[in-house]
């Protein structure tokens, strides 16, 4: 009888205990939200035949996710995201160029962790502060891109290097102090050894933004090294890739005016997302004892863009336009006779949006890339550095 009630006793707590749980869990909010894009997609290429093809993803990124927040109680709270990539036309998982692109959550798994009165922590796979990808992308949460679209050079992808997507990162937000906002990242996963501590390349990054109803302004500093590529990748000289980016957006009655400049040095690539020119599409591979012309370089490319645009409402719907200029340089080793060390990508793009409702909106959009100097040395270069592109698309978010 005794040992019973000790049962029942333990038993009842258990109830108890759940009961407790359960009140919690009800406690949390949690959503379940994503978007989806599908467009018909015309694109000639420098020394290609032009293709017509439906394509996803193309004005926005086709994505789903689940995020919620619980109340610890006072200002403080827990706060987790889970956020996969996928093919309107197939279903497939599609996470774009990341290490792990095919895992199921690998745009964005983290756990955070704030108050209020102070600020936030996010640890977790986290997206850097130069995109529009991610919770704490500074493009997208300060407004620069003047287009508002994803498409390859509408977005300032056509002329700017971002932030990778990063396993093991630490992201620190102040508060919202009357507008502005601090940030610091540090990531030690920015390899290919996905789920690891990478041994060969860490990422450090500040940014500042400022937002107001009719002003923001954004101002980023990234820098990657390469601690052990003595044994690794890279040369063993290899110098750290530094970004700095600054962007302004400015609302003159219904026109809104966006202006920004990066400057990168020691770039192991030209641009980001879909754009990426490495060494070899530049150069070819040029090997000598197995290692590739970046791989034995200390240097790399030294990069300014420029992106001056904005937009307005005409009609329903609104219209942006934008241009965009890149000078880039190879600073590395000397390359093979016959290539051009230098280059310039001049981008011209306009779109326009229609919203059929809150969500969901109609969008034409059409750009055209000029490609000189090292663009044009191989037709790899080309692709990118020269092309006309022309979309018409839906997109829906939920």
């Amino acid at each position: 009888m005794h040992s019973l009630s000790r049962f029942g006793l333990g038993f009842s707590a258990a109830l108890l205990a759940f009961a407790g749980f359960a009140q919690t869990a009800a406690a949390a909010e949690v959503t379940l939200y994503g978007q989806m894009d599908a467009g018909l997609v015309y694109k000639d290429s420098k020394g290609a035949s032009p293709t017509f093809t439906m394509d996803n993803g193309v004005d926005v990124s086709t994505l789903w996710g689940i995020r919620g927040t619980e109340e610890l109680g006072g200002d403080k709270y827990v706060r987790f995201v889970l956020e996969s990539g996928f093919d309107t036309d197939t279903g497939k998982i599609n996470n774009g160029h990341t290490n792990s692109s095919n895992d199921l959550f690998s745009r964005e798994a983290a756990l955070t962790i704030g108050s209020r009165a102070v600020g936030e922590v996010s640890f977790g796979r986290l997206a850097g502060f130069l995109g529009s990808t991610g919770t704490y992308a500074q493009w997208a949460a300060m407004g620069m891109n003047p287009m508002q679209s994803n498409a390859p050079d509408a977005a300032l992808l056509g002329a700017f290097d971002n932030s990778p997507i990063m396993d093991n990162t630490i992201i620190f937000k102040s508060r919202d102090m009357s507008g502005l906002t601090l940030l610091g990242l540090y990531s030690n996963g920015t390899a290919n050894e996905t789920g690891e501590f990478s041994k060969d390349t860490h990422m450090y990054s500040l940014a500042a933004g400022y937002k107001r109803a009719d002003l923001s302004i954004s101002a980023v500093w990234q820098m990657q090294t390469y601690p052990n590529s003595a044994s690794s990748t890279y040369s063993e000289d290899a110098k750290p890739t530094h970004i700095f980016f600054l962007g302004a957006g400015k609302t003159f009655g219904d026109f809104r005016i966006l202006a920004a400049y990066e400057h990168v040095e020691n770039a192991r690539r030209v641009f980001g997302g879909p754009n990426i020119l490495s060494v070899a599409k530049f150069f070819g591979e040029d090997k000598i004892n197995g290692r590739t012309l970046d791989q034995r370089s200390d240097k790399g490319f030294r990069i300014d863009s420029f992106s001056l645009g904005g937009f307005t409402h005409v009609g329903p719907g609104t219209l942006h336009a934008s241009v965009k200029v890149a000078r880039a340089e190879w600073r590395g080793d000397k390359v093979a006779e016959g290539y051009d060390t230098d280059g310039t990508r001049v981008v011209y793009a306009t779109r326009y949006s229609y919203p059929l409702s809150k969500r969901t909106a109609l969008y034409a959009i059409a750009s055209y890339g000029d490609g000189s100097g090292m663009f044009d040395n191989t037709a790899q270069s080309q692709a990118v550095g020269t092309r006309a592109y022309g979309a018409l698309g839906l997109h829906t978010k939920f």
